[in-house]
């Protein structure tokens, strides 16, 4: 975190909590010398490795990744493990949603491991996990994802998104926690601004909206998934060779976190599916992050503030939010 400018210090130290986004939101227009233009970052970002793997797939021979205990062993139904699936420690769970999310855990370990023939493209992959956590593996499962709405499961299982999203952010814990992120790289903006990400051109980023009570963000055009998931494959194939057995150097640890969150990244600015986006996202990161020995992590804020940050700046979030999760060796 930088802390060169004292509004930084001071909006991280005592505003952020104790006054309301609207005031913030006008009195970062006030303060001089604040960058209000987009952050700068560099758009190649991950490691040429990710290059080099765009030729492999998900059942590339000569990687063995071996079947992972947590599946067996109930550990995914204790309190530690549901983590996995939980937004923070205290969030229910609903049964029905997480016998979905064990069945679609179980079928994403299948098609990682490169187990059977799996589908025919990374894209059908996503498409039947996102039914599975939907719907169960037999399809006949259900329950509530409107929020305040009547919306169920079963009405969009499998459903990629047919137009371009706007979303909104006006609660004011999560307008904050993006706040908090944006201030630690003391980016202060009172406008649009273009959101970096990796490996994706220009023309489908998506773009982050400040407003006066918290934040809006616009996804790319549905136009644009195909490229968002051929990326996402690639960072995948990168993360199965880093999971094999026998990588286990520090090195690979590294780059595996890396390559984790750009992955994170890529799927939430997409945001390819009419609902259970960051459900599906954060489940396939737990079971990575559980293979590599890891402690599953609850989401928390990370999803969101993966929403407003370019790449790069959400590599340093993300494996700061998962650190104190790491192996003990």
């Amino acid at each position: 975190m930088r802390k060169g400018h004292p509004w930084t210090w001071l909006c991280l130290h005592f505003l952020i909590e104790v006054v309301h986004p609207r005031i913030l939101y006008y009195l970062n227009r006030m303060v001089p010398g604040l960058r209000r233009s987009a952050v700068t970052a560099d758009t190649r970002i991950l490691d040429q490795e990710v290059i080099r793997e765009s030729a492999r797939d998900l059942t590339t021979e000569g990687i063995n990744v071996a079947r992972p205990e947590f599946l067996d062993s109930g550990y995914l139904r204790s309190v530690e493990g549901t983590a996995a699936f939980k937004k923070l420690a205290t969030s229910p769970l609903v049964p029905e949603y997480l016998e979905c999310q064990l069945e679609g855990l179980a079928y994403f370990d299948k098609m990682f491991r490169g187990q059977n023939d799996g589908p025919a493209s990374y894209g059908d992959m996503m498409m039947e996990h996102h039914r599975i956590l939907a719907t169960g593996l037999e399809g006949k499962r259900n329950y509530k994802v409107g929020g305040s709405s009547d919306e169920h499961s079963r009405d969009v299982a499998g459903k990629i998104r047919a137009y371009r999203v706007a979303l909104a952010t006006i609660d004011k814990m999560m307008v904050n926690a993006i706040l908090r992120a944006l201030t630690e790289i003391e980016f202060y903006p009172v406008k649009e601004w273009d959101i970096q990400t990796d490996g994706i051109p220009k023309d489908a980023w998506s773009s982050g909206i400040r407003i006066k009570r918290g934040f809006n963000i616009r996804h790319p055009d549905e136009k644009y998934i195909p490229l968002y998931f051929s990326r996402m494959h690639e960072c995948l194939s990168l993360l199965r060779r880093l999971s094999s057995t026998g990588s286990r150097k520090e090195k690979d640890r590294a780059l595996l976190l890396q390559t984790l969150a750009t992955y994170l990244h890529l799927g939430i600015q997409v945001h390819a599916f009419v609902r259970i986006n960051q459900s599906l996202l954060w489940a396939q990161v737990n079971y990575v992050l559980m293979l590599n020995r890891f402690r599953p992590a609850c989401h928390g804020y990370v999803d969101l503030v993966a929403a407003f940050l370019d790449t790069k700046n959400f590599r340093n979030y993300f494996i700061r939010h998962v650190s104190g999760n790491a192996p003990a060796s």
